[in-house]
């Protein structure tokens, strides 16, 4: 029975030791966040921002009642995967799932990252080639019948901008259930 009360005396001092650490580091933290990040936020949200200070500190009881669960949860997984081979290797199981899904997000946001580069390399390499082709347009046909031809141009894509908001604006006034969108044509003989 002495064990007994002594790892229970062990836990308790631990869960102090514990205590003081979380509390030490939450102090930490807000002392940081009152130095380097509160001067730097904008009139506004200082006000509201100082309420963190509290909400840090009251904060420290209930994470270390999240880390001892956690702890417990733990040494009770570790003991239970010494004793027995199956959940040893259901662990390791999950273990190696947990590993292989952060490598295939980190792959595949690297893949992403990579396409949209490439994307945007080509968006501003096309960008790029329309700006020196009006460039050469206007050295070979001018300065007047360049801007009469951009006005030209401008005009065309103007109305068909116009046209498509007047069928937008027709389109969302009352149809007839089951045309779905083609609306009903009035044809005159």
């Amino acid at each position: 029975m002495p064990s007994a009360r002594s790892s229970t005396r062990q836990n308790l001092s631990s869960s102090a030791e514990d205590d003081d650490r979380i509390t030490n580091t939450l102090l930490t933290l807000n002392m940081l966040y009152q130095t380097h990040i509160h001067p730097l936020l904008p009139e506004p949200l200082q006000p509201i921002s100082s309420n963190v200070t509290s909400l840090i500190l009251s904060s420290a009881p209930y994470l270390s009642q999240m880390i001892s669960l956690f702890r417990s949860v733990l040494s009770s997984a570790w003991s239970a995967s010494q004793g027995q081979s199956q959940d040893g290797s259901a662990m390791l199981s999950v273990g190696v799932l947990l590993i292989t899904l952060y490598m295939g997000f980190r792959i595949t946001n690297y893949i992403r990252r990579t396409i949209m580069g490439w994307v945007w390399l080509g968006i501003k390499l096309m960008l790029l080639l329309v700006v020196v082709q009006v460039g050469f347009y206007v050295n070979s046909y001018g300065w007047e019948r360049a801007m009469g031809q951009a006005g030209w141009l401008g005009g065309i894509v103007w109305g068909l901008l116009e046209d498509a908001m007047n069928q937008n604006q027709s389109g969302q006034q009352r149809q007839p259930r089951g045309t779905r969108g083609r609306g009903q044509k009035n044809y005159k003989i």
